[in-house]
């Protein structure tokens, strides 16, 4: 390398003479005149396009022709924020694997080898998911485990899956719908089916007979994603249509054995002219007659219905009795009624005289959930390993359509959440749970409620009602409450209201047992209020707690200013600073922009570590830690507002596996 030796290096219309030490010119020699450079080219004046200047690690490596050339001028790189937040997500990733990598014991004697907090896992057996569906309209659909008139659901079963083929899994999915519904009949023919309808024999392409492994492969995806379906196959389409007849007489007969069968529906109609109709010579010339179906399609009690004769006459009924119930369905909505009101007695004994709804709140989330700890992190990447868990599969494009399909299908619902996003990596221990729950109870508000000047009513529509919307609301609201989501403060204004879609609504905040609980402990109720959950500085302030190096240390001063720089941008993001909220804040770093119900876990923690390739913060939002970067020794700290523009770009984030 050539000694005493000056470069001229350009950027932005400045140029500077810059010595290059012999010991080597640095990335950190350039950026102290250069702050934000990421690397150097050179141009000649031959014409030639210009030549980037290798590096390795921090240290440019000598030029061709050494460094100082006649008609050679240098130029400073500096990536755009595109480049940083590509460099960003790199790195991000690498943390995340080394985060969650687990060091491997030596196998045993006739064991696998495994980590060595946990015995090994046998890689054969795997968990796959089994429902049931049909085909409606041209189109085969799941059918749900609330549908009162068909039998519905999903279960798990185990299989070897280098040798599971459709008679297996066939066989073992009757076994389990047996086993757990009262309704269904194992005698039906029952038929494996993918999730077109299409019967499980050959491969989807046809290239090879069925095998789950195989069928894996074929998919590209992991065995607790994939879905069968048992269906009955060449049901003949019933027609109950009764025969239209001049005779009302018939008609009502037709009606009579109907609904003495336990197969149809049990409804009574009336219409003006009923009381005056008594047999055939009673009925007037061009009287229209009225033909009654059966269809699969829930009706709505107190709705009206309207049906036309060929002469454009109509005649106005409506619907007086609801549907009827089969007993298997009562039978597990009365142990679920049950089971909760246990629980909520159990907890009235353990909490006493206390006032404290978020106290009364914890207590009872604690007696109603089991299984896994929502809040403990277990490290393990094997993907046949389950545990008792509520899994759900959530497209960010269809949240609440995914959710409506899969939690009206679950009769357990005492089992923490594990919510998978589709095509992003982060593992559920609590992050993806919260940000869920976050998303589903706006959902819930922008949906079925409206608000008008500081008014909050729930909107009154028969579609939501007959869809069960209403009751996946309050469903989601109860659960935000008890698994660490948001607190659904709209949910106050609706309370005593007594509407059919007010009641569906309650349901949902029922089946998990809020109403119930409200009911023996009323101070519940204030936990709603929105003084509660609103969001401010000095409540996030608290929420984060910093970990600093020694007192002593050469990085303790830098983290200390880094830190007080975060506090005056949090001071400005809940004043003047419109692109990011403080709940952007808060969702970076748990998953969830609102404190929940129960409070956090735990306190945020705030690490600090050297940013060599970028300044861009992380997070896991599992264990609640954000990290700020500091400049590396020596290295002149970046400008306020450029750290404040990529703080913006992080926070705005809201993909696991990005930020």
């Amino acid at each position: 390398m050539d000694n005493d030796v000056h470069i001229q290096v350009e950027s932005e219309g400045r140029a500077f003479m810059i010595p290059v030490p012999p010991e080597g010119f640095t990335l950190t020699d350039l950026g102290q005149v250069f702050p934000g450079a990421t690397g150097l080219q050179y141009k000649d004046d031959d014409g030639s396009p210009p030549t980037l200047v290798l590096k390795r690690e921090d240290t440019f490596r000598t030029p061709l022709m050494g460094w100082n050339v006649q008609g050679r001028t240098y130029q400073v790189i500096k990536e755009t924020s595109l480049d940083v937040f590509a460099g960003f997500r790199a790195e991000r990733e690498q943390n995340r694997r080394t985060f969650f990598r687990t060091e491997r014991r030596p196998a045993l004697p006739g064991t696998e080898a495994g980590p060595s907090s946990r015995p090994a896992f046998s890689t054969k057996s795997v968990t796959l998911a089994v429902g049931i569906g049909e085909k409606t309209g041209g189109f085969f659909v799941p059918i749900s485990a609330r549908n009162k008139r068909k039998v519905g659901g999903t279960v798990n079963i185990t299989v070897e899956a280098a040798t599971a083929n459709a008679g297996e899994i066939t066989s073992k999915a009757l076994q389990k719908f047996e086993e757990t519904n009262c309704r269904f009949d194992k005698n039906e023919k029952w038929i494996l089916a993918y999730p077109d309808g299409s019967q499980v024999v050959d491969l989807p392409d046809k290239s090879a007979p069925f095998n789950l492994k195989a069928y894996k492969e074929y998919l590209s995806m992991e065995y607790r994603r994939i879905r069968l379906y048992l269906t009955v196959k060449d049901v003949p389409s019933s027609s109950s249509s009764s025969s239209s007849s001049s005779s009302p007489s018939n008609s009502s007969s037709n009606s009579s054995s109907s609904s003495s069968s336990e197969e149809e529906d049990a409804t009574q109609v009336h219409s003006e002219e009923a009381d005056n109709i008594g047999n055939e010579d009673d009925v007037e010339t061009g009287t229209p007659t009225v033909t009654f179906r059966n269809t699969s399609e829930d009706v709505m009690a107190d709705r009206d219905l309207y049906f036309h004769s060929d002469d454009s006459s109509s005649a106005n009924l409506t619907v007086t009795q609801s549907l009827s119930i089969p007993s298997g369905v009562m039978e597990i909505e009365e142990k679920i009624d049950s089971t909760i009101g246990k629980i909520v007695q159990r907890t009235c004994q353990l909490l006493e005289d206390e006032v404290n709804p978020e106290k009364i709140l914890r207590v009872y989330s604690s007696e109603y959930l089991e299984g896994r700890n929502m809040d403990t992190v277990e490290i393990d990447t094997d993907e046949t390993t389950t545990y008792e868990r509520t899994e759900l599969f959530i497209s960010r494009f269809t949240v609440w359509e995914d959710a409506l399909e899969q939690l009206l299908s679950i009769d357990n619902l005492r089992y923490p959440l594990y919510v998978s996003f589709h095509g992003e990596e982060a593992i559920d221990y609590g992050g993806p749970r919260r940000e869920f729950l976050q998303i589903m109870v706006t959902e819930t508000k922008n949906r079925l409620f409206r608000e008008e000047n500081g008014v909050v009513t729930l909107l009154e529509d028969d579609f939501l009602c007959a869809s069960q919307q209403y009751f996946l609301g309050g469903l989601i609201c109860g659960l935000s409450m008890l698994q660490g989501g948001p607190c659904p403060t709209f949910v106050e204004y609706i309370l005593d209201k007594e509407s059919k879609h007010h009641k569906q609504f309650m349901s949902g905040l029922r089946r998990v047992g809020i109403i119930q609980l409200m009911e023996k402990l009323p101070t519940l109720r204030m936990i709603f209020k929105e003084s509660n959950a609103s969001l401010t500085f000095p409540k996030i302030q608290r929420l984060l707690k910093a970990e600093f190096s020694a007192p002593q240390s050469s990085r303790r001063r830098e983290e200390e200013h880094v830190y007080g720089q975060f506090l005056r941008y949090l001071r400005e993001v809940a004043g003047r600073r419109k692109s990011v909220t403080l709940g952007h804040i808060l969702a970076f770093c748990t998953g969830a922009r609102e404190i929940p119900s129960l409070g956090f876990p735990s306190d945020i923690t705030l690490t600090f570590s050297i940013g060599t390739e970028s300044m861009l913060p992380t997070a896991s939002t599992c264990i609640m830690q954000m990290n700020l970067k500091i400049p590396a020794l020596g290295v002149e700290r970046p400008p306020q507002e450029f750290i404040y523009n990529l703080w913006d770009l992080a926070f705005s984030n809201t993909f696991f596996g990005l930020c």
